[in-house]
């Protein structure tokens, strides 16, 4: 799977990231500058931000993430409080706490295979972790 397949899955199964995305459809791939969002979801609250990453997460994606709330934020269209940072399991999980404790941006980060599991199965209309003793025709795998 291809971070653009864990993107697509994300688009169409939001609840993934956040309970609080059920009923959102994300804008993907906005652009402005320099800048491109994965997925960004468009709430009351504001615009909420969604880095995927394929690798291990870093100390800077946090900064990359920073930098596209700066681009995004405008006086006329503040952000959502919460934005996610989506990836592998950091190498340097310690490093990547210290970046995140810098900011006073809320950066809640969901680890693949952990946070958001790397087997799924569908039920009815959404994915849950896999479970054997539970029945579904639909399994994927989740390999970045």
């Amino acid at each position: 799977m291809r971070e653009l397949d864990v993107e697509e899955l994300l688009t169409y199964h939001p609840y993934l990231i956040s309970e609080k995305f059920a009923k959102f459809k994300p804008v993907r791939q906005l652009t402005k500058r320099n800048y491109r969002l994965d997925m960004a979801f468009q709430t009351k609250q504001g615009l909420s931000i969604v880095e995927l990453k394929k690798e291990r997460l870093k100390p800077e994606h946090v900064s990359q993430l920073l930098n596209y709330c700066r681009a995004w934020e405008t006086p006329s269209k503040p952000l959502a409080s919460e934005h996610f940072l989506i990836g592998k399991a950091p190498q340097d999980p310690e490093s990547l706490q210290n970046a995140l404790r810098r900011t006073k941006r809320s950066i809640r980060v969901l680890i693949l295979g952990k946070d958001i599991p790397r087997t799924l199965m569908l039920i009815g209309d959404r994915y849950h972790a896999y479970d054997e003793t539970r029945y579904s025709n639909n399994i994927i795998e989740i390999k970045i």
